[in-house]
């Protein structure tokens, strides 16, 4: 519930600053060996401005779950 008297607030402006103004969604299915030269490079163009990755394993029969599990482990950006 916000007050009568509250300023609306600007549209343009993220509603937590802390949020990320950016989402990356990438689905990967047998992927072991990209994965962590995709959510680098990403990451390094994505430098200057708020994101957040969402990888998502596409029931993948090698390594991908697991390499993904260990990058995220050290990049909190890293879902």
């Amino acid at each position: 519930p916000t007050s009568p008297n509250a300023s609306p607030r600007d549209p343009r402006e993220p509603q937590d600053q802390g949020a990320p103004r950016v989402s990356v969604v990438a689905p990967a299915h047998n992927e072991a060996g990209n994965v962590a030269p995709l959510v680098d490079r990403t990451a390094q163009a994505l430098a200057s401005t708020p994101f957040e990755f969402i990888l998502v394993d596409d029931a993948s029969t090698d390594t991908t779950a697991a390499e993904a599990r260990d990058l995220a482990a050290t990049r909190p950006w890293l879902r």
